[in-house]
């Protein structure tokens, strides 16, 4: 993930829509991340979970820009919302969410996830769900619920073989 900041201008994420596709834009205070695309395992295991819970009758999207207030978005690999989203948009408030997901890369680097967590919890957000490689190809997947003092305590780990059935 590589920052860009323009000296004199912060960013506000309302700036995002005007961007080209493509790339997976973030910002964090005004300045702007840049993430070139996943490798094949993380998208596999988005779309593959993301199949499994909207099999689950839950309204769910892939890379789902939330705003984490006027200057800083961050996007959930999957995203699961309170209730079915309207389809011309592409951000979201936190309350507007149940669930994120973050599918965990060899190339994320520690304290960005910390940071992601930290700030979905802080929105409110109830559930978070950390996925990494379990090294066959599987995934690891950890659940965590929202917790006092807006920090999320780890409640459940499995694999998604399981969750695949």
């Amino acid at each position: 993930m590589y920052a860009i900041e323009f000296p004199g201008h912060d960013l506000a994420v309302d700036d995002l829509v005007r961007l080209p596709h493509g790339p997976r834009y973030e910002l964090h205070e005004g300045a702007l991340l840049i993430s070139g695309p996943p490798i094949l395992w993380k998208s596999r295991v988005c779309a593959e979970l993301a199949a499994a819970l909207h099999r689950d009758g839950l309204p769910v999207r892939e890379r789902v820009h939330v705003r984490l207030g006027a200057r800083s978005s961050r996007v959930a690999d999957v995203a699961v919302f309170r209730r079915e989203p309207g389809r011309e948009r592409w951000l979201f408030e936190p309350e507007e969410l149940a669930m994120t997901v973050e599918i965990d890369a060899s190339n994320s680097p520690y304290a960005a996830r910390e940071d992601r967590a930290a700030r979905f919890a802080t929105a409110g957000i109830p559930v978070y769900w950390r996925v990494r490689p379990a090294g066959d190809g599987d995934a690891v997947i950890v659940r965590h619920d929202l917790g006092a003092g807006a920090r999320y305590a780890e409640t459940g780990v499995t694999t998604l073989s399981v969750l695949l059935g």
